[in-house]
């Protein structure tokens, strides 16, 4: 039998599970596709049952190889979702998702007392923005009120999990620590933002490390599990902050940078690093680790939207082919890729979409290039922002959805002018959970990723390309405050 652990990533589009041998190599893979519900303008949510059955589904795949001997299972998750909970632990609303937009009005009161905003950034590290799960229970506390008061828990989608397969309800630090509710000072929920929310400690999760192993077993889980010896299962943390320990960016000098439908830049720093600006997050991993970057609405879905709208006979990689000559002489038009609001670099979650400097020449062609562009030039924003918190980044660590574009990895190699390092596998989170496990079970001597990210290939910006580009993001920058100021 070959002896493995498990990594499983529940994200908002799909949720991966994969398995690693003590040789470092991927054995067993598989995901399952989850849907969102825009059930109205600015609101996405998921249904928590519908999470909870594609995870057993996922777990019942890998229960069924008698080949292969489980020594650890461990998680990741999307951060900033929100799910109300009755007593008996079932669910009173869907999982609001991070995309969920409703609460920006709340934010904008909030951020109308700009000491009060900034206290609240200092003290969580979390920006003012409607993806936090703070600001998701000022609107569900103003605006659905009967609901709010039904709560007896609130929790995120990995925590209601836990409490189904596990009969406990705990969060990990790291997720703890993006909810917007967590003192990054005292380490503990903080106590101001509940008394404001009417809510105590009693109506959340227990807070514990991402190496803790779950004591319990539910019945549900015992059923999977029939077959298999007992095996501990270790909480893990946020699907960010485990992709940067999972592609090994785990110091100030490597950033990992992941585009799949949004987008964020991070690096891992052994101090808390907070932003002058309340753009970028602080979240701790632990006391020693502190995630410090930016997260964007708009990555890969502007790609997939540009096939949507002009070509969509075309899969993005083929749109990607179709522009890449252009991207060498960018056209004099400009877009801004706000199709879905902004976390970081900008923080407004006002902001909408524009091209800019349109003339009767551009053709199809410009437009889908100045696209792709203005993602990419949205991207070199947030991590110019990160370089002023942190001035010591050597090189890239690319991961996601798209990242196996070799358009893409060349774009980003000369607009950052930095080496561009590519894993061969796209599954980061889940590697990081599965270190987290590797950690917490004390199984270094056993298990190593080496192997893994030793497959790396790095791609080196050209000279000639870094300057026409840097050109093109000037002019992308100049006519920014005109639309951040029209919002």
């Amino acid at each position: 039998m070959d002896k493995v652990i498990l990594g499983i990533d529940i994200g908002t589009t799909n949720i991966k599970l994969i398995a690693v041998n003590q040789q470092g190599k991927i054995v067993f893979e598989s995901k399952i596709k989850l849907s969102v519900e825009r059930i109205e303008a600015d609101a996405f949510e998921q249904k928590p049952e519908l999470i909870l059955e594609a995870v057993v589904r996922l777990l019942k795949q890998i229960a069924l190889r008698p080949d292969l001997q489980i020594e650890g299972l461990s998680f990741s998750c999307a951060m900033h979702s929100l799910i109300l909970l009755d007593q008996e632990y079932q669910p009173l609303s869907n999982a609001i998702l991070w995309s969920d937009n409703r609460a920006k009005y709340q934010v904008r009161q909030l951020k109308a007392n700009s000491d009060h905003a900034n206290a609240i950034y200092r003290r969580t590290g979390t920006p003012i923005h409607p993806m936090s799960p703070y600001a998701k229970l000022l609107w569900l506390r103003q605006e659905k009120s009967d609901l709010f008061a039904k709560a007896s828990y609130i929790v995120g989608i990995k925590d209601y999990l836990f409490q189904q397969l596990f009969d406990e309800l705990v969060t990990d630090c790291s997720l703890a620590s993006a909810s917007g509710l967590f003192n990054i000072k005292k380490f503990d929920w903080d106590l101001d933002l509940l008394n404001e929310l009417q809510l105590s400690t009693a109506n959340l999760p227990k807070i514990v490390s991402m190496t803790y192993q779950l004591p319990k077993r539910s019945r549900l889980f015992s059923s999977i599990f029939i077959t298999q010896q007992s095996f501990p299962c270790i909480a893990g943390g946020g699907d960010g902050m485990l992709s940067n320990v999972g592609v090994g960016a785990v110091n100030t000098e490597t950033l990992a940078f992941t585009i799949g439908t949004s987008g964020a830049m991070r690096v891992i720093s052994n101090q808390p690093i907070l932003d002058q600006n309340a753009v970028l997050f602080c979240y701790a991993l632990d006391k020693a680790r502190w995630l410090i970057g930016g997260a964007s609405n708009n990555g890969g879905n502007i790609l997939a939207w540009l096939c949507q709208k002009y070509e969509p006979q075309l899969s993005v990689s083929e749109l990607l082919m179709q522009v890449a000559e252009k991207l060498n002489s960018p056209p004099d038009l400009l877009f801004y890729p706000y199709l879905h609001g902004e976390r970081a670099p900008l923080m407004n979650a006002q902001l909408t979409a524009q091209y800019v400097k349109i003339n009767p020449q551009h053709q199809k062609l410009d437009f889908l290039t100045a696209a792709v562009l203005g993602m990419a030039f949205n991207f070199r924003l947030l991590f110019e922002k990160i370089k002023q918190s942190n001035h010591s980044i050597r090189t890239v660590r690319f991961t996601g959805g798209v990242s196996q574009s070799k358009i893409l990895q060349q774009l980003f190699a000369d607009l950052l002018n930095l080496p561009i390092e590519v894993l061969e596998t796209e599954e980061s989170s889940a590697l990081g959970a599965i270190q987290i496990a590797i950690e917490s079970l004390g199984s270094q001597d056993e298990y190593s990723l080496d192997s893994i990210y030793q497959n790396v290939t790095t791609i080196l910006p050209h000279n000639q390309r870094v300057m026409i580009l840097e050109k093109a993001y000037q002019d992308f920058i100049a006519h920014l405050p005109l639309l951040v100021e029209s919002s």
